[in-house]
């Protein structure tokens, strides 16, 4: 293929990978080709052994150092000593290692629920299958939803926008079309492209399949990640660090009493011993249990608030964290709008939604006139902000019901704690007709019937909403 796939057309690419736009391929070629290039699923690290979890929790300087007194104080006769220390580093490893059993169970777990079905062609029907079965020159059939399961070029398009900020960062949907993008078009202004694990918002499309598994976007970086070399964290270095220097020290002590024994013609067997015996006593043996028990808790503490910490190390690191640096509006974010300022003729209200346990939003106004919230301009505000939409917004908590451009939700979700019932006012204004929004004009309107008569919902950029208003002079429509 001697261009970039950002650059050929629709018609071009299906005739690339011979695949049919309006039929699909058929059953047998994509068995063929699942066969041929593989399933559609990212390359997954061999879960680690519970023997290789058991080894990183003495697998470090203090812990050999702690097994070496325990050895030399059962050969002393000490075995007090010996099974205090021994109790010490059972301890340590155990508590370490349960707690990163669990973390790597739920992750586990996690993963075996994270499959995703997704709409083909196939033999010219509309076919739902594992997202996993999805291959090169499939086409896709996609709505406002659903997660996209493979990066694929636009075949047929209608209002289409996308959610990529699990690759761009960028909060606000990316609007797409079928026309081709240009060679040097960086990831987030290829208009014509779809990527794998971003999400229809509004619209719907049909699209061609041209990368799957690691041959994704998603897939390279996945890779990047996998050969990425772990190194110690700040807090294993440092009790590295400190173990060196107790060693030396440990040594220099006893070599000093035992110097100083011989030189005073002590015997030297009982030299030796009692060297020995100040060395062990010198290692502090509560060191290596106090620190497991500091991260456990940490651990503990960040499950609650339903974080999977899968190295015990990794919470030290994650407090030791001073500067975050992040490139764009969306990547710490939650990638939520809400409605924050009302501007009236008669005043400016902030608003406040407070979820209750039901699942609603309460609505807290804050204001010099509270009471325009049961004027008529506030209701038709709602109601505007309510019907110019493709969103949809459900009665439940869960934000997987929140389907659509985030600015719509945001006005749905204010409409709805404003007392607008959402069924209610779709069945009284029935659509007929939408103007869809576009860069040129930046508004969106749509038609509605009601009753006897048509109502029409428009929002949009504020210049353009006010140069369709009327208004009693220049000043009114300037406040």
């Amino acid at each position: 293929m001697s261009k970039s796939l950002q650059e050929i057309s629709a018609q071009q690419l299906a005739e690339e990978l011979q695949t049919d736009i309006t039929k699909g391929l058929s059953t047998a070629e994509a068995a063929a080709r699942n066969e041929r290039l593989g399933l559609n699923e990212l390359n997954q690290e061999k879960p680690e052994s519970l023997w290789s979890i058991l080894l990183r929790q003495v697998n470090s300087l203090i812990v050999w150092i702690l097994a070496a007194a325990a050895i030399v104080s059962f050969w002393l006769g000490d075995t007090v000593e010996g099974f205090a220390v021994l109790a010490v580093i059972i301890i340590n490893a155990a508590t370490g290692f349960i707690l990163e059993y669990n973390a790597r169970e739920s992750m586990e777990a996690l993963r075996k629920l994270d499959t995703t079905p997704a709409r083909v062609l196939r033999d010219g029907q509309i076919d739902e299958i594992p997202s996993e079965r999805v291959t090169e020159g499939d086409i896709l059939v996609l709505e406002a939803g659903d997660l996209i399961p493979a990066d694929a070029n636009i075949a047929q398009t209608n209002q289409l926008e996308v959610d990529e900020s699990a690759l761009t960062g960028e909060s606000v949907p990316s609007a797409k079309r079928m026309e081709p993008s240009p060679a040097d078009a960086p990831l987030g202004d290829q208009h014509n492209r779809l990527f794998k694990g971003t999400a229809i918002t509004s619209g719907n499309a049909k699209a061609i399949v041209t990368g799957i598994g690691q041959a994704t976007e998603l897939g390279k970086i996945a890779t990047m990640v996998q050969q990425a070399k772990r190194t110690a964290t700040p807090l294993e270095a440092k009790l590295d660090s400190l173990a060196k220097v107790l060693i030396w020290i440990t040594i220099g002590l006893a070599m000093s009493f035992l110097a100083v024994g011989l030189i005073r013609g002590e015997e030297t067997k009982q030299l030796i011993e009692t060297a020995v015996a100040l060395a062990i006593a010198a290692i502090p043996e509560g060191m290596s249990v106090v620190a497991t028990v500091a991260l456990a808790y940490g651990m503990l503490r960040l499950a609650e608030k339903k974080v999977i910490v899968k190295r015990l190390s990794a919470v030290e690191t994650l407090g030791g964290t001073n500067v975050i640096f992040t490139d764009k509006t969306g990547t710490l974010t939650q990638n939520k709008i809400e409605v924050r300022q009302l501007h009236f003729p008669a005043g400016d209200l902030s608003v406040i939604l407070h979820p209750e346990k039901t699942g609603a939003e309460a609505m807290e106004l804050i204001g010099e006139d509270t009471g325009l919230s049961s004027s008529k301009e506030f209701a038709l505000l709602a109601r505007v902000g309510a019907l110019a939409k493709n969103a949809q917004l459900t009665s439940g908590r869960s934000d997987r019901k929140q389907i659509g451009d985030p600015v719509e939700i945001a006005l749905l979700r204010f409409a709805r704690a404003a007392g607008v019932d959402l069924e209610d006012l779709g069945s009284n204004y029935i659509r007929k007709a939408e103007e869809a929004f576009s860069s040129d004009t930046r508004i969106m309107a749509t038609l509605h019937e009601s009753a006897s008569s048509y109502y029409v919902a428009i929002k949009g950029a504020v210049e353009e909403v006010s140069e369709l208003c009327h208004w009693k002079n220049d000043g009114a429509r300037k406040s």
